[in-house]
């Protein structure tokens, strides 16, 4: 253990299993009232007995000694031999009322690994080292612990949490890769130019290295979080250098130099390129200041993603224009992919000029499908579940075994081993630890270690569930198999398959505890709850010792005597220190286990009065059987009391928190009210934030288009298509089986300023040629065959560039999956939509900017003349 704790980034090393030896002095009430012998006998003689005093010193001329008279007993016959009474010619040893033994100080406890009994070391990082480095050198340590145990004692590491981050990591720089192999294909096969897809496939790298110095900066480290990022990244920071490659290809296929055509497109795409680049960035402002869950571990992704969004809009203005003009050539003829590639183009833009047409003749059928489908996407969002976070399949089932509060050590550690025979018989389980008496002598802790996720074919849940259907035969305790939640719930406490829930009563406890079994009653009556159960119950047995004070005075007792006797007999107390081998151990008085057994024990106990009379407990003191609260708790400083409800397999935690609000409103009186806590809390408080940071989210964006078009019509039509994203969204969510959590809510703000990107191309060159005099249903036509191609090549970009994340397999696909299907999704269909919601909504709100257009162009005529 020492040499664990100084290995570097070690905060703590845990001991579990650990079996501290102590004396035990076993004492034999019946002997020793024979024997005339008290417990503060005992006692005091063997404070007496076994003592070190410094003496003084002895001094000569030159030099003096210390003087110490040691009387300390060191081996267990001398403390059976030590002579408790000599009195009337007669000795009574320690060994004839009671006996010394060698004997674990805790023996409430057992771990075992495998069924066989195991000491454990914990390893606790500090917050601040990595836990990957810490993992390397902590076993580099334990490789060489290993080399200098003694014969028969095995060494092996039987749980290693960063086996889990190590493959995570590994399994999204696996995604980075992909990505950047997607993007490269979909822009070589817009473009058919192996010289063209060059340019913003440099953009990557640049970015990337130049996102990993802000990194840096703000002082974030590189984890899944941030990585998750930079795969969304890969597909976003090549959508302004896509852009400004298009409109410059453009120029040069309509034959002008590539070094004019850099010049002239760059210089009409420069302010899109801005708007959409500051209307991305300006998303993640309300989630990098949020605080809570949200901002703790979301403000890393935010402003990783904003500041990538950044420097690929400063790489597209500068960069991409350069190598636009030295890479670029004017070629002559074409390759027969881009003739073919280029003529299916041109059959694309005339089947979409050919509905674009029949749209705007019937405007109004159209306006009114969408507000169906608007209506329709409302109701898509209440039919799918929400939870705070999906549970991971982190190769790991945790048991919990719960017996009666009054079920003694040796009951729970049966039903344990009884478990411990049941994971034998599953082969998917590698590994399992078992931890009885974890927290009292009437709970237990398992941990299954399961083999890899690519190395069976069930998963963790599947293995819990499997577990959980067996335990139901085990009637004696309540045994529950679980899947380790999210980290994100540990921030409050509490499981992703339990809801936790305070009642509160300004009233006392009792009518607490029967409204409680009133609640508690109803609450399983429900099949969305497989277990349900509370803290407050008055189920502890106890016996209630009553001294008659008036006898006790009459008999000349101390009272401490009696309190002394009852506690250092029944509860065991300590007599000093026994030193051995090198090491001192604590000396416990108690009494034998064979008198622990009978309640009535303390009526045959003894104490000694003032008057050096033994005396029977029984003669004044008498014991009563009552039950009491194993504990009283207190939430927001009012009587309270805890229900922990059990989920069953296909509820979610929002169905719970819905059901149980419902529930306790029916059936609690008026005087008590009720407070979610744990990962139902952090549930309702992200949710809320969540709704808040929508909303400033498409505030962000307004403004900063209100800002860039000088118009506060134009935002409003680029954001009209963000509803229509939000059902691609919702709808794919709901085909793949995700759920709304804390991920996907993510993933739909990021979904805000990509959908916006299309609109805000669209309108843009729709403006300018309405400056020009055109109409607003000539103007967004032109605008929307223009930048069909690009609009497409960015839209395919980011879909294949988040496509790894929404297929991922391996260690945490499981969060990742959530935010890759809605930005697959809402892209996908939002693309569509926003194709035929900006021309609609342009000609709309035409009319409200035409008093505006004209001001420009008087404002022209005017400078000019």
């Amino acid at each position: 253990m020492p040499r664990m704790q100084t290995a570097e980034g070690v905060a703590l090393v845990n001991i579990y299993g650990k079996r501290t030896s102590a004396l035990r002095i076993w004492l034999d009430p019946t002997k020793m009232a024979a024997s005339n012998v008290t417990v503060n006998d005992i006692r005091n003689m063997i404070l007496d007995q076994n003592v070190e005093v410094p003496s003084g010193q002895i001094r000569s001329v030159d030099r003096f000694y210390n003087v110490v008279t040691n009387q300390t007993l060191t081996s267990v016959e001398q403390f059976n031999d030590l002579i408790i009474r000599h009195d009337q010619n007669q000795i009574v040893r320690l060994r004839n009322v009671g006996e010394a033994v060698i004997a674990p100080a805790d023996m409430d406890s057992a771990f075992r690994v495998q069924g066989s009994p195991a000491v454990a070391l914990g390893i606790v990082p500090q917050s601040t080292a990595n836990p990957l480095d810490v993992a390397h050198h902590v076993l580099a340590v334990f490789n060489e612990v290993t080399k200098t145990l003694p014969a028969g004692m095995h060494a092996s590491i039987v749980y290693n949490e960063t086996n889990f981050i190590h493959d995570s990591v590994k399994s999204v720089y696996e995604a980075i890769l992909e990505a950047i192999l997607f993007v490269l294909i979909v822009i070589y096969l817009f473009l058919g130019n192996w010289r063209a897809t060059l340019i913003p496939v440099i953009t990557i790298p640049v970015c990337l290295i130049s996102t990993f110095a802000l990194l840096y900066l703000f002082g974030f480290s590189i984890n899944t979080i941030t990585l998750m990022a930079f795969v969304l990244a890969i597909g976003l920071v090549v959508d302004d250098a896509i852009v400004m490659l298009e409109n410059i290809a453009r120029h040069i296929e309509n034959g002008m130099h590539p070094f004019a055509a850099a010049r002239k497109g760059s210089r009409e795409i420069i302010f899109p390129i801005i708007a959409m680049t500051l209307t991305l960035a300006a998303v993640y402002a309300p989630i990098a200041f949020t605080s809570g869950i949200l901002g703790s571990i979301f403000s890393e992704f935010a402003l990783t993603l904003a500041g990538a969004v950044l420097i690929s809009g400063l790489v597209a203005l500068t960069l991409s224009p350069m190598m636009c003009s030295r890479v670029l050539t004017a070629s002559r003829a074409a390759s027969p992919y881009q003739e073919w590639a280029n003529k299916q183009f041109s059959l694309l833009q005339n089947r979409y000029l050919f509905i674009l047409s029949w749209i705007f003749k019937n405007r109004s059928k159209v306006l009114w499908c969408l507000l169906m489908i608007g209506l329709l996407g409302y109701g898509l969002y209440r039919l799918i579940p929400s939870e705070l976070a999906p549970v991971e399949d982190r190769d790991e089932v945790n048991v919990y075994i719960s017996a009666p509060h009054d079920a003694s050590f040796q009951f729970t550690d049966f039903y344990a081993q009884k478990l411990e025979k049941i994971y034998s018989t599953i082969p998917e389980i590698e590994t399992y630890l078992s931890d009885t008496g974890y927290g009292s002598p009437s709970s237990g802790f398992q941990i299954l270690d399961l083999k890899p996720k690519n190395q069976r074919h069930r998963s963790a849940q599947d293995i819990a569930d499997i577990l959980n259907a067996q335990f139901k035969d085990i009637a004696a305790v309540h045994v529950m198999a679980y899947v380790p939640p999210s980290p994100l719930t540990w921030f409050g406490g509490g499981g992703g398959d339990s809801v936790e829930m305070a009642v509160m009563s300004v009233g006392d406890y009792k009518p607490l505890n029967a409204a409680m079994q009133n609640l508690i009653a109803t609450i399983k009556k429900y099949p969305q709850f497989t277990h349900v159960d509370n803290e407050l119950k008055w189920d502890r047995e106890q016996f209630e010792v009553n001294i008659d004070r008036e006898k006790v005075a009459e008999l000349k007792i101390p009272m401490q005597s009696i309190t002394n006797t009852i506690s250092t007999l029944l509860a065991g107390r300590n007599a000093g220190k026994f030193s051995f081998g090198g090491k001192q151990y604590d000396i416990m008085l108690q009494i034998n286990l064979a008198s622990l057994v009978d309640p009535s024990i303390i009526s045959r106990l003894y104490v000694r009065s003032d008057t050096n009379n033994m005396i029977s407990m029984a003669d004044f003191a008498s014991i009563h059987e009552t039950t009491s609260p194993g504990s009283l708790s207190h939430y927001e400083r009012l009587r309270s009391d805890n229900v922990v409800a059990n989920l069953a397999p296909g509820y979610t935690i929002a169905n719970a928190v819905d059901l149980l609000e419902k529930i306790s409103q029916q059936v609690l009186p008026d005087n008590m009210k009720i407070a979610f806590q744990g990962e139902a809390k952090n549930y309702l408080e992200s949710n809320n934030k969540m709704a808040v940071t929508f909303f400033l989210a498409l505030l962000f964006i307004y403004l900063v288009l209100v800002g860039q078009f000088e118009s506060f019509i134009d935002p409003l039509t680029i954001l009209l298509t963000v509803p229509f994203a939000m059902i691609g969204a919702l709808l794919t969510l709901k085909l793949v089986g995700c759920t709304l959590n804390i991920y996907s809510n993510i993933g739909l703000v990021t979904l805000i300023g990509l959908i916006a990107k299309h609109g805000i191309l669209m309108t843009e060159f729709a403006n300018k040629a309405c400056l020009e005099g055109k109409s607003a249903q000539e103007a967004i036509t032109e605008a929307a065959l223009l930048r069909l191609r690009p609009i497409l090549m960015t839209t395919a970009s980011m879909i294949l560039g988040a496509l790894p994340l929404a297929l991922a397999f391996g260690p945490g696909a499981e969060t990742r999956h959530q935010v890759g299907w809605v930005i697959v999704g809402g892209l996908f269909i939002g693309t569509f939509f926003s194709l035929i919601v900006v021309p609609v909504a342009y000609t709309y709100l035409a009319k409200l900017k035409t008093l505006r257009f004209l001001n420009m162009t008087q404002l022209s005529e005017t400078i000019d003349t």
